[in-house]
This record gives C-alpha cells, sequence and structure tokens, in this order.
C-alpha cells in the first residue's frame, strides 16, 4: 500500500479562527494568483506610443513615456496591496460574523469537511476547481472568486495536498449527480445559470432615487468645469450635464445587461457546487434559518444574517458584504413555501428587507 492509499483512509484534523491579518495577507494572494505578468509590459508600451504620437517621433519623450508607464502600473499595484486590499479584506472580515468563528476541519477521503458553531459541511474534491500554494498557506478555490485558506503552520499541507491529489484520481470521487433527491429538507431547489445571472444584478442594484442622486452628482461635475470655462454659460453647461448623465445611464444598461451576465454565467460554469441541490427550512416565529446543501447543513440566526435584499424573483440572504445565498422565487412558490412567514421570521429577528 502506499502512501497516498494509506492517507485516503485516514483523517486529518485541526482547528483554527481565521484573522485580519490573514485575510490582508489571502486577498494579496489571490491579486498575484491572478496577476498576468505581461500587463505591465503592455501598459508601458502604449504609453510609449501615446508619447510618440503626442510629440510627433520625439525619441526622448516616446522614452520617457515607456518608463513613466511602467512606474504608473507599479505604483499602481503598489497602492492596491498595500493600502486598498488591506482596507478591503479587513472591512469584509469584520462584517463576515462567519469569519470569527472557530473552525474545525476534517480531510477525509471525499473532501474537506469544515464545522463551526451553526454549521456543517463538506467541501467536495470535486467541487476544488484550483489548489494555489503559498509559503504560509494554501489557497482551495471552489469558485473565480471564492477560496479556503489553511495555513501551512496548523497542518502539513505537503499531506493533504498529496491527499487531495490521490482523492482526485480515485474515479468513485467522480462529480455526484441528482444531489437534489438526497437532501433533507421541506423545500428544495436547484440554480441555473439565470439564478445566479439575476442574483448578480440584484446584488450590484441601487435605489433608483440613489442611483439617480449618484449620476447627477457625476454629471454636475463636467458642467460645473464647463461653466468656469464659458463664461457662466448655464445653456451649455446643461447640456453637457445632461449628455453625461445619459452616458451613465447608457453605461449602466450595458454592464447590467450584456457585461455582468457574461461573468454571473462564467461564475456559475466554473464553480461546481452551485450545481449541487439546496433546500430551505424555518418554523414560522423561530429566531433561526436552516439552508440544506448536498453536503451539509448550515443554521443562520439574525446574527449570521447581515441582511436581505428581494427582487420579484429572488431572495439573497447576506453573510458577508459579497457572500449571498441566492433563494429563487419561482422555484419555492411551486411548493408552496409561504413567503409572508418567512417575511415576518425575518422581521423577527431583526433583519431588514431591502425591496427592490
Amino acid at each position: 500500500m502506499t502512501q497516498n492509499d494509506q492517507d485516503l483512509d485516514q483523517e486529518i484534523s485541526f482547528s483554527f479562527a481565521y484573522t485580519p491579518e490573514l485575510a490582508v495577507s489571502a486577498l494579496q494572494q489571490h491579486y498575484y494568483n491572478h496577476r498576468k505578468n505581461y500587463l505591465p509590459f503592455l501598459f508601458a508600451v502604449a504609453s510609449a506610443l501615446f508619447g510618440l504620437a503626442i510629440s510627433r517621433g520625439d525619441i526622448a519623450i516616446t522614452g520617457a513615456g515607456f518608463f513613466l508607464g511602467f512606474f504608473a502600473i507599479y505604483f499602481l499595484e503598489f497602492m492596491i496591496l498595500k493600502i486598498l486590499y488591506p482596507w478591503i479584506a479587513k472591512r469584509q472580515f469584520a462584517k463576515t460574523p462567519v469569519y470569527s468563528q472557530n473552525m474545525h476541519f476534517t480531510i477525509r477521503q471525499n473532501g474537506l469537511h469544515v464545522k463551526t458553531d451553526k454549521s456543517e459541511n463538506t467541501i467536495l474534491w470535486t467541487d476544488v476547481i484550483k489548489w494555489e500554494r503559498s509559503p504560509n498557506f494554501d489557497m482551495l478555490y471552489t469558485g473565480p472568486q471564492l477560496y479556503y485558506i489553511l495555513p501551512s503552520e496548523i497542518v502539513d499541507l505537503d499531506r493533504v495536498y498529496n491527499l487531495y491529489e490521490a482523492a482526485c484520481s480515485n474515479n468513485e470521487n467522480a462529480n455526484p449527480e441528482n444531489t437534489l433527491d438526497t437532501i433533507n429538507a421541506p423545500v428544495k431547489y436547484q440554480l441555473s445559470a439565470a439564478d445566479v445571472i439575476a442574483a448578480s444584478q440584484l446584488h450590484l442594484r441601487k435605489p433608483r432615487l440613489q442611483t439617480f442622486i449618484f449620476h447627477m452628482v457625476l454629471s454636475s461635475v463636467p458642467a460645473i468645469i464647463t461653466i468656469g470655462s464659458r463664461g457662466f454659460n448655464i445653456g451649455v453647461a446643461a447640456f453637457v450635464g445632461l449628455c453625461v448623465f445619459i452616458l451613465l445611464k447608457l453605461i449602466d444598461a450595458l454592464f447590467d445587461k450584456m457585461i455582468l451576465p457574461q461573468f454571473a454565467a462564467r461564475k456559475f460554469k466554473k464553480s461546481p457546487y452551485l450545481h449541487h441541490g439546496f433546500g430551505i427550512e424555518f418554523e414560522p416565529g423561530a429566531s433561526e434559518i436552516h439552508i440544506h446543501s448536498f453536503t451539509g447543513k448550515t443554521r443562520m440566526s439574525g446574527n449570521e444574517i447581515i441582511k436581505v435584499k428581494k427582487s420579484q424573483t429572488h431572495y439573497l440572504l447576506y453573510i458577508g458584504p459579497r457572500l449571498y445565498i441566492i433563494l429563487p422565487i419561482a422555484q419555492l412558490k411551486k411548493q408552496n413555501f409561504d413567503f409572508s412567514a418567512f417575511d415576518a421570521t425575518l422581521e423577527q429577528m431583526n433583519i431588514k428587507i431591502e425591496a427592490l
């Protein structure tokens, strides 16, 4: 029997809690995992060509543009990694209650079992689309932007990775089918690409008045500049502001109807866990909502759900600023799901429903 075969028959258990520092390091490493090394050079070449064009062939300006482009892209990268990402990671950590819970991990033949005080789920090895290794931790991706962190100081990651490779090569660990039938919940549903697209659109959607004010403020900037440069010509300034306002609306519509659906469809395609079935269970007036999946169950109270968004087609239950659970209304309605009782339960849990 080989070492991998022996590992497959054994379980590796460990526990730890995420920290803000680990969240920052992971987000920075996530950037490096997806960094395109050729982009700085392309940006420098574009900057050089721009210098060549405006200087009409001046070699000195062209060279300066090339080096300025290099400096600009690396300075921007430095600002993102050292200032923006730490702020984002710490903010997300502070606003995601589940991150503050102790997590108990067990490496099993079929995947990584994760248990907290409120949930118990298994990350199937077949749901891990990418495993990125670094000196201090490994990152297990279950989606393009979703990953789990395993610190090297807690567990022997070489052994875990070898077990993962051995398990994935075993035909018995093929991706399961018909997972909806195995879920023990009174109401079940299966997500589709259309559900993920609609959820992504709802996630980014803001109240109409808020969006209108935001566009008005942005369009007023060029209008004010026009007033200053045109000798207080109100008519020209109003026209410029109106044009910018219409342009912003068109950009919003283009992103919402064409660009965002492409990203959301890619997310669904590359996130195997979204293809499994889900279920929901709650008692009217209770203080918890139970979300079932093929690989486990999560109990969520008012402390775990930070907000809820609702449209005519979907609910989004947020457990973090960018982490949410999708509930497709059409599928739930076919199973006589009591939406009035569900909304009342959310209100009793002191969770405000943002209807959009």
